[in-house]
Protein backbone atom coordinates (compact mmCIF):
# COMPACT_ATOMS: atom_id res chain seq x y z
CA UNK A 1 0.00 0.00 0.00
CA UNK A 2 1.65 3.25 -1.10
CA UNK A 3 1.81 6.03 1.46
CA UNK A 4 0.16 9.20 0.24
CA UNK A 5 -0.02 12.68 1.74
CA UNK A 6 -3.63 13.20 2.91
CA UNK A 7 -5.53 16.39 2.11
CA UNK A 8 -5.56 17.49 5.76
CA UNK A 9 -1.82 16.97 6.25
CA UNK A 10 -1.54 20.71 6.84
CA UNK A 11 -2.39 20.08 10.49
CA UNK A 12 0.83 18.10 10.82
CA UNK A 13 2.88 20.80 9.12
CA UNK A 14 1.41 23.43 11.44
CA UNK A 15 2.19 21.25 14.46
CA UNK A 16 5.85 21.05 13.43
CA UNK A 17 5.92 24.85 13.52
CA UNK A 18 4.36 24.88 16.98
CA UNK A 19 7.03 22.50 18.28
CA UNK A 20 9.80 24.56 16.69
CA UNK A 21 8.51 27.84 18.09
CA UNK A 22 8.10 26.31 21.55
CA UNK A 23 11.69 25.09 21.48
CA UNK A 24 12.83 28.54 20.33
CA UNK A 25 11.04 30.30 23.19
CA UNK A 26 12.42 27.87 25.76
CA UNK A 27 15.88 28.58 24.41
CA UNK A 28 15.17 32.31 24.68
CA UNK A 29 14.45 31.87 28.37
CA UNK A 30 17.91 30.35 28.76
CA UNK A 31 19.42 33.43 27.13
CA UNK A 32 17.67 35.65 29.65
CA UNK A 33 19.05 33.69 32.58
CA UNK A 34 22.51 33.57 30.99
CA UNK A 35 22.54 37.36 30.63
CA UNK A 36 21.41 37.75 34.23
CA UNK A 37 24.22 35.51 35.46
CA UNK A 38 27.23 36.58 33.45
CA UNK A 39 26.45 40.28 33.29
CA UNK A 40 25.90 40.59 37.03
CA UNK A 41 28.25 42.81 39.01
CA UNK A 42 29.00 39.99 41.41
CA UNK A 43 30.38 37.89 38.55
CA UNK A 44 32.19 40.69 36.70
CA UNK A 45 33.90 42.09 39.81
CA UNK A 46 34.94 38.75 41.27
CA UNK A 47 38.77 38.50 41.46
CA UNK A 48 38.63 35.08 39.79
CA UNK A 49 36.65 36.50 36.86
CA UNK A 50 39.08 39.37 36.41
CA UNK A 51 42.00 36.94 36.50
CA UNK A 52 40.37 34.78 33.81
CA UNK A 53 39.67 37.92 31.76
CA UNK A 54 43.34 38.94 31.91
CA UNK A 55 44.41 35.45 30.89
CA UNK A 56 41.90 35.46 28.03
CA UNK A 57 43.29 38.78 26.75
CA UNK A 58 46.83 37.40 26.74
CA UNK A 59 45.86 34.27 24.84
CA UNK A 60 43.13 35.49 22.48
CA UNK A 61 43.59 39.26 22.46
CA UNK A 62 40.05 40.01 23.65
CA UNK A 63 37.94 39.91 26.79
CA UNK A 64 35.84 36.92 27.78
CA UNK A 65 32.43 36.68 26.14
CA UNK A 66 29.89 38.92 27.86
CA UNK A 67 27.31 36.09 27.86
CA UNK A 68 29.66 33.55 29.42
CA UNK A 69 30.16 31.39 26.34
CA UNK A 70 31.34 28.69 25.89
CA UNK A 71 30.35 27.80 29.46
CA UNK A 72 27.19 25.66 29.51
CA UNK A 73 26.66 25.65 33.26
CA UNK A 74 29.49 23.62 34.71
CA UNK A 75 32.62 25.33 33.41
CA UNK A 76 35.14 27.77 34.86
CA UNK A 77 32.88 30.79 34.39
CA UNK A 78 29.89 29.18 36.10
CA UNK A 79 32.09 28.24 39.03
CA UNK A 80 32.26 31.95 39.90
CA UNK A 81 28.48 32.35 40.11
CA UNK A 82 26.64 32.49 43.41
CA UNK A 83 24.84 29.27 44.27
CA UNK A 84 21.31 30.64 43.52
CA UNK A 85 22.40 31.93 40.10
CA UNK A 86 24.23 28.69 39.33
CA UNK A 87 21.09 26.66 40.09
CA UNK A 88 18.85 28.98 38.03
CA UNK A 89 21.19 28.80 35.05
CA UNK A 90 21.50 25.02 35.12
CA UNK A 91 17.75 24.51 35.57
CA UNK A 92 17.07 26.66 32.52
CA UNK A 93 19.70 24.77 30.56
CA UNK A 94 18.21 21.39 31.47
CA UNK A 95 14.69 22.48 30.54
CA UNK A 96 15.95 23.45 27.10
CA UNK A 97 18.26 20.48 26.58
CA UNK A 98 15.58 18.01 27.62
CA UNK A 99 13.40 19.19 24.75
CA UNK A 100 16.36 19.10 22.37
CA UNK A 101 16.89 15.47 23.36
CA UNK A 102 13.33 14.42 22.49
CA UNK A 103 12.06 16.78 19.80
CA UNK A 104 13.88 15.05 16.92
CA UNK A 105 12.25 11.60 17.33
CA UNK A 106 8.92 13.28 18.14
CA UNK A 107 8.97 15.31 14.92
CA UNK A 108 9.95 12.27 12.85
CA UNK A 109 7.20 10.13 14.42
CA UNK A 110 4.59 12.86 13.96
CA UNK A 111 5.47 13.34 10.29
CA UNK A 112 5.24 9.56 9.74
CA UNK A 113 2.05 8.98 11.75
CA UNK A 114 0.44 12.00 10.11
CA UNK A 115 0.40 10.17 6.78
CA UNK A 116 -2.37 7.96 8.19
CA UNK A 117 -3.97 10.04 10.96
CA UNK A 118 -2.95 13.68 10.44
CA UNK A 119 -5.32 15.28 12.93
CA UNK A 120 -4.51 12.86 15.73
CA UNK A 121 -0.77 13.13 15.07
CA UNK A 122 -0.94 16.93 15.00
CA UNK A 123 -2.96 17.02 18.23
CA UNK A 124 -0.36 14.87 19.98
CA UNK A 125 2.40 17.07 18.58
CA UNK A 126 0.78 20.23 19.94
CA UNK A 127 0.18 18.44 23.25
CA UNK A 128 3.86 17.54 23.38
CA UNK A 129 4.81 21.20 22.80
CA UNK A 130 2.42 22.33 25.53
CA UNK A 131 3.86 19.75 27.91
CA UNK A 132 7.40 20.92 27.20
CA UNK A 133 6.41 24.54 27.88
CA UNK A 134 4.83 23.64 31.22
CA UNK A 135 7.91 21.53 31.93
CA UNK A 136 10.22 24.50 31.29
CA UNK A 137 8.13 26.86 33.40
CA UNK A 138 8.12 24.41 36.28
CA UNK A 139 11.83 23.65 36.00
CA UNK A 140 12.77 27.35 36.12
CA UNK A 141 10.42 28.12 39.01
CA UNK A 142 11.44 28.20 42.67
CA UNK A 143 10.64 24.47 42.83
CA UNK A 144 13.42 23.71 40.37
CA UNK A 145 13.58 20.11 39.21
CA UNK A 146 10.60 19.22 41.43
CA UNK A 147 8.41 21.60 39.43
CA UNK A 148 8.79 19.79 36.12
CA UNK A 149 6.60 16.76 36.89
CA UNK A 150 3.26 17.89 35.39
CA UNK A 151 4.81 19.03 32.15
CA UNK A 152 6.93 15.90 31.95
CA UNK A 153 3.85 13.67 32.25
CA UNK A 154 1.93 15.52 29.52
CA UNK A 155 4.92 15.57 27.20
CA UNK A 156 5.75 11.90 27.79
CA UNK A 157 2.20 10.70 27.13
CA UNK A 158 2.01 12.62 23.85
CA UNK A 159 5.49 11.46 22.89
CA UNK A 160 4.70 7.80 23.54
CA UNK A 161 1.43 8.18 21.64
CA UNK A 162 3.30 9.45 18.59
CA UNK A 163 5.87 6.67 18.84
CA UNK A 164 3.09 4.10 18.95
CA UNK A 165 1.25 5.65 16.00
CA UNK A 166 4.44 5.74 13.95
CA UNK A 167 5.17 2.11 14.77
CA UNK A 168 1.67 0.98 13.80
CA UNK A 169 1.81 3.04 10.60
CA UNK A 170 5.13 1.50 9.61
CA UNK A 171 4.15 -2.08 10.42
CA UNK A 172 0.79 -1.70 8.66
CA UNK A 173 2.42 -0.29 5.55
CA UNK A 174 5.07 -3.02 5.53
CA UNK A 175 2.48 -5.79 5.88
CA UNK A 176 0.33 -4.31 3.14
CA UNK A 177 3.35 -4.08 0.86
CA UNK A 178 4.27 -7.69 1.61
CA UNK A 179 0.76 -8.88 0.79
CA UNK A 180 0.64 -6.82 -2.41
CA UNK A 181 3.97 -8.27 -3.54
CA UNK A 182 2.79 -11.77 -2.72
CA UNK A 183 -0.43 -11.25 -4.71
CA UNK A 184 1.42 -9.78 -7.68
CA UNK A 185 3.69 -12.83 -7.77
CA UNK A 186 0.80 -15.26 -7.59
CA UNK A 187 1.57 -16.33 -4.01
CA UNK A 188 -1.88 -15.71 -2.59
CA UNK A 189 -1.29 -18.26 0.14
CA UNK A 190 1.61 -16.24 1.53
CA UNK A 191 -0.60 -13.81 3.40
CA UNK A 192 -3.99 -15.49 3.68
CA UNK A 193 -5.09 -15.49 7.26
CA UNK A 194 -4.48 -14.49 10.83
CA UNK A 195 -4.94 -16.82 13.76
CA UNK A 196 -5.36 -15.45 17.28
CA UNK A 197 -5.64 -17.65 20.34
CA UNK A 198 -8.43 -16.87 22.78
CA UNK A 199 -7.99 -14.74 25.88
CA UNK A 200 -8.01 -11.05 26.73
CA UNK A 201 -4.80 -10.32 24.84
CA UNK A 202 -6.10 -12.33 21.90
CA UNK A 203 -9.34 -10.37 21.74
CA UNK A 204 -7.43 -7.08 21.93
CA UNK A 205 -5.21 -8.10 19.02
CA UNK A 206 -8.23 -9.40 17.13
CA UNK A 207 -9.68 -5.90 16.84
CA UNK A 208 -6.45 -4.55 15.34
CA UNK A 209 -6.14 -7.48 12.92
CA UNK A 210 -9.75 -7.22 11.77
CA UNK A 211 -9.24 -3.53 11.03
CA UNK A 212 -6.13 -4.32 8.97
CA UNK A 213 -7.94 -7.08 7.10
CA UNK A 214 -10.92 -4.87 6.32
CA UNK A 215 -8.62 -2.17 4.98
CA UNK A 216 -6.67 -4.65 2.87
CA UNK A 217 -9.81 -6.17 1.41
CA UNK A 218 -11.47 -2.83 0.65
CA UNK A 219 -8.37 -1.46 -1.08
CA UNK A 220 -7.69 -4.61 -3.09
CA UNK A 221 -11.31 -5.25 -4.08
CA UNK A 222 -11.17 -8.84 -2.91
CA UNK A 223 -10.75 -11.16 0.07
CA UNK A 224 -6.98 -10.91 0.19
CA UNK A 225 -6.91 -11.19 3.98
CA UNK A 226 -9.06 -13.78 5.76
CA UNK A 227 -9.75 -14.05 9.46
CA UNK A 228 -10.08 -17.09 11.68
CA UNK A 229 -10.15 -17.42 15.45
CA UNK A 230 -8.93 -20.62 17.10
CA UNK A 231 -9.69 -21.41 20.73
CA UNK A 232 -6.93 -22.78 22.87
CA UNK A 233 -8.74 -26.09 23.17
CA UNK A 234 -8.48 -26.53 19.42
CA UNK A 235 -4.70 -26.71 19.48
CA UNK A 236 -2.26 -27.15 22.31
CA UNK A 237 0.64 -25.61 20.45
CA UNK A 238 1.52 -23.73 17.32
CA UNK A 239 2.89 -26.94 15.82
CA UNK A 240 -0.61 -28.49 16.01
CA UNK A 241 -1.91 -25.63 13.89
CA UNK A 242 0.77 -26.23 11.29
CA UNK A 243 0.12 -29.98 11.25
CA UNK A 244 -3.57 -29.25 10.82
CA UNK A 245 -2.72 -27.32 7.68
CA UNK A 246 -3.72 -23.90 8.98
CA UNK A 247 -0.24 -22.37 8.47
CA UNK A 248 -1.05 -18.96 9.93
CA UNK A 249 0.78 -15.83 8.89
CA UNK A 250 0.41 -14.20 12.30
CA UNK A 251 -0.22 -16.10 15.53
CA UNK A 252 -0.89 -14.67 18.98
CA UNK A 253 -0.67 -17.54 21.47
CA UNK A 254 -2.02 -16.52 24.89
CA UNK A 255 -0.75 -19.21 27.23
CA UNK A 256 -2.50 -17.64 30.21
CA UNK A 257 -6.01 -17.98 28.78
Amino acid sequence: MPLEVPADYGYVIAATGVIGITQLFIGGRVMGVRSKCFKSEAFLKAPETQAMNDEHKKVFGSEINSMGYPDMGNGRYSAQLSYPLWVQFNNAQRAHHNMLESSGPVLASMVAAGLVAPKAAAALGVGYAAGRWVYALGYTSDKGADGRTKGAMVGALCMLGLYGMALVTGVRSALMYYCEQADSQGRRGACPQVVVMSGDAGHALAGCVLALCDTANSESGGPRCRWRRVDRAAASSISDLVVAGISPHIIHYNKFS
